[in-house]
């Protein structure tokens, strides 16, 4: 399951079927622009780091929008 694209917005964190969570760091004209966090990584907040998509590929790639708790990974879905 995808999210919408009205739900995606700076500063919420999704889970991918991974259990990865990303967290939007950034949205321009139709890109998103986001920084992820698995069970043993932790985000960069270094531009370098960010990796970007479009608004369309993030948001068949993720499944939940999550708690922004970057400690439970996916646990807790909203």
């Amino acid at each position: 399951m995808s999210v919408s694209y009205g739900s995606i917005a700076i500063g919420k964190c999704f889970a991918t079927p991974t259990n990865d969570v990303r967290q939007v760091v950034g949205l321009d004209r139709g890109s998103v622009s986001y920084v992820v966090r698995g069970k043993l990584a932790f985000p960069s907040w270094d531009p370098a780091a960010w990796q970007i998509t479009s608004q369309d590929a993030f948001a068949k790639e993720v499944i939940a929008e999550v708690a922004p708790d970057w400690r439970s990974a996916g646990s807790t879905r909203l």
